[in-house]
């Protein structure tokens, strides 16, 4: 008699167990391929708004009038220090950040010397306190065949950010003349 109580017990269990399982929801997942976990983690260049393109560096569906003005950077002192710097190869450039970092420069007329120019902008405002230029200046030690670092005066660097200046405005006055 206990046995077929047990039976009953255990199946009457069983049965309650199976009917509260039957309106679980059940979600399946499955694994995804690599292409689209790829994809996940870079994401993608297309822009899903209507207007389509390609999106970079986050610019996102604003225009482009918005995101220059929400920019820490002066757009035309970016432009002006590519302007007035042309002449020297680019080692780094940011514009989001306002850092121009050129490579070493030796002139064709003064051989065994060379300078360098790192650029900041330091605000969206068109001011000399937005712009920091710094040079460094080297010579050759033609015994040992080393640069050696020399002092370079505060008024080269003071120079360099007047004529970036001067151009930032003559773009400035140029674009609002349009």
């Amino acid at each position: 008699m206990k046995k077929i109580s047990n039976f009953y017990l255990v199946s009457i269990i069983l049965i309650s167990l199976l009917l509260g399982c039957k309106n679980a929801k059940v979600e399946s997942v499955y694994p995804k391929d690599a292409e689209t976990m790829r994809e996940e983690r870079v994401g993608s260049l297309v822009n899903e708004d209507p207007e389509g393109g390609i999106v970079l560096f986050g610019a996102g569906s604003s225009s482009s009038k918005n995101a220059s003005n929400n920019s820490r950077v002066n757009n035309y002192l970016w432009y002006a220090s590519l302007s007035v710097l042309d002449f020297m190869p680019i080692q780094s450039s940011d514009s989001a950040g306002g850092v121009l970092v050129t490579d070493w420069y030796e002139h064709p007329r003064v051989p065994g010397e060379r300078i360098k120019v790192n650029v900041l902008i330091l605000g969206p405002e068109l001011r000399a306190e937005a712009l920091k230029v710094k040079v460094f200046k080297q010579r050759l030690n033609n015994k040992i065949f080393v640069w050696r670092d020399i002092e370079v005066s505060d008024s080269v660097a003071r120079e360099l950010e007047d004529k970036i200046l001067t151009k930032a405005r003559q773009l400035r006055i140029a674009q609002e003349t349009k």
